[in-house]
C-alpha cells in the first residue's frame, strides 16, 4: 500500500468515527427528549388524578355549597318555604328560587317545579301534544292572518285585468291570555313531619287539576271571562252530519269522508280527535253479512290508526248516542289551534286562611290562551240528528 493510499484510508476511518460519534449525540439527546416527556407525561396524569380525587370527595360542611347540584338546592329551598313559609328562608335560599316578575312568574317556586307541572300537562292532556304552543311575554300575541282570496284569470293581451275585490288583506287576530288556578290543601302535620315528597304531591296535584281545566276549556269554552276558545264552539269550523240510520249513532262511510272535508295540505298532518267511548263504539262495527270487525288494529304494532290516520281520545268531547251532537273533529291541529301560555306557574303559600282547620293551603296560578287559528284546517263530524 503506498502512502497516498494510506491517507485516504486513514481519512475515511476519520470520517466513521465522526459519524458514528454523531449518532451517539443524536441517540444521547433523543433519549433525553423522550426522558423529558415522559416525566411531563406522568406528571400531567397526576394533576388529572388529583382533580378527579377532589370532585369526587364529598363536600365539606358549609364551604363547598356553590357544587352542590342546582336542582337540589333549589329543591331543598322549595320545601323549606313549603313546609315554613317565606320568613324562614335565607338569603342564598331565596336566590335560587324564580320570583314572581313579568317574563318567570313563578313567586317562590323552582324552574324545575315549574318544568314538572308543564310536562306532566303536556303528557295527559289532549291537546297540548297536537296543538301549536307558544310561551309570549305580554298580554296578547297575534296571529297572522288572511282574509278573502286574490282574483285572477285569462286575458287577452291588450283586454282589462281583472282586479281583486272585496275583503281581502292581511291582518292580525290577538290571542289573549286568561288565568287558570288551583289550590292545594295539606295539613300542618304533612309539612311538619316530612313522611311524604311535598313538593312531588303538589306538583301533581297542579297538574291534575291543570290538566282538567285546560282539557275541557279548549274544546268546549266560549270565549268569555278569559277563558280560551274551545275548538267545538267556533262556528267557522265546517261540520260533516252523519247519515247513519240511528239517531245519535255514525258509520263508517262517516270515517272516510271526514279527511275529504279539509284540504290536502291539512290531511298530511290530519289526525282524528274523539271521545274514547267513541273508539270504542267504531271499534265494534262489524260487516253486515260476515260479522266481521271492519277495524282490524295492527296488534303489537304502534301506532294504531283509523282509516290510516292518528286518534287522540279526549273525555271532553261527546260520545257517540245524543243526536246532532259533535263527536270526532278531524284536521291538521298544528296549524288550526294555537295555545299561548303566558305565565308558566306562580305558587302563594295561605297560612291565616285555613288555620282552624290545621291546614295550609297553596294557590297555584297560571296565565293560558286558546283559539282557533285557521278554521279551515279542522272538520267536525255530527251524529245523526
Amino acid at each position: 500500500m503506498d502512502e497516498k493510499e494510506k491517507k485516504t484510508q486513514d481519512d475515511l476511518g476519520k470520517l466513521v468515527h465522526e459519524l458514528r460519534t454523531s449518532y451517539e449525540k443524536i441517540d444521547q439527546k433523543n433519549e433525553a427528549r423522550v426522558n423529558e416527556f415522559k416525566e411531563k407525561q406522568e406528571k400531567i396524569e397526576q394533576k388529572i388524578a388529583e382533580l378527579e380525587a377532589k370532585l369526587q370527595a364529598p363536600p365539606q360542611d358549609g364551604t363547598e355549597t356553590k357544587e352542590e347540584d342546582q336542582a337540589e338546592l333549589e329543591k331543598k329551598a322549595f320545601d323549606k318555604f313549603l313546609r315554613k313559609g317565606d320568613k324562614a328562608l335565607g338569603a342564598e335560599e331565596r336566590k335560587v328560587l324564580t320570583l314572581s316578575n313579568n317574563v318567570e312568574g313563578g313567586y317562590l317556586a323552582t324552574k324545575e317545579i315549574q318544568n314538572e307541572v308543564l310536562r306532566k300537562v303536556s303528557e295527559i292532556s289532549e291537546l297540548r301534544p297536537i296543538c301549536r304552543v307558544k310561551k309570549i311575554s305580554s298580554s296578547v300575541t297575534g296571529v297572522p292572518k288572511k282574509s278573502g282570496n286574490v282574483s285572477g284569470g285569462w286575458v287577452s293581451e291588450i283586454g282589462d285585468r281583472l282586479e281583486t275585490e272585496g275583503d281581502f288583506g292581511y291582518g292580525m287576530e290577538d290571542i289573549t291570555p286568561g288565568e287558570l288556578e288551583a289550590l292545594v290543601k295539606v295539613s300542618r302535620r304533612d309539612l311538619e313531619d316530612p313522611v311524604i315528597d311535598i313538593e312531588d304531591e303538589i306538583t301533581t296535584d297542579i297538574a291534575d287539576k291543570f290538566d282538567e281545566l285546560e282539557g275541557t276549556a279548549f274544546l268546549t269554552s266560549e270565549r268569555v271571562n278569559g277563558k280560551p276558545e274551545g275548538i267545538l264552539m267556533n262556528a267557522d269550523i265546517g261540520t260533516l252530519a252523519s247519515e247513519a240510520g240511528t239517531t245519535g249513532d255514525i258509520e263508517a262511510d262517516d270515517i272516510v269522508k271526514l279527511p275529504y272535508e279539509v284540504k290536502k295540505k291539512y290531511r298530511k298532518n290530519g289526525r282524528y280527535l274523539m271521545n274514547s267511548k267513541t273508539v270504542r263504539n267504531i271499534r265494534l262495527m262489524k260487516e253486515a253479512t260476515t260479522g266481521a270487525y271492519i277495524w282490524v288494529r295492527g296488534f303489537g304494532q304502534t301506532p294504531n290508526t283509523i282509516n290510516g290516520y292518528p286518534y287522540v281520545e279526549s273525555p271532553d268531547i261527546p260520545e257517540t248516542g245524543t243526536g246532532g251532537a259533535k263527536v270526532i273533529v278531524f284536521g291538521d291541529f298544528v296549524r288550526g289551534y294555537w295555545i299561548v301560555d303566558r305565565l308558566a306557574i306562580e305558587i302563594q303559600r295561605l297560612v291565616e286562611l285555613y288555620a282552624t282547620s290545621g291546614q295550609i293551603g297553596f294557590l297555584a296560578r297560571k296565565r293560558v290562551g286558546g283559539q282557533v287559528v285557521m278554521p279551515e284546517a279542522l272538520h267536525i263530524l255530527t251524529a245523526k240528528s
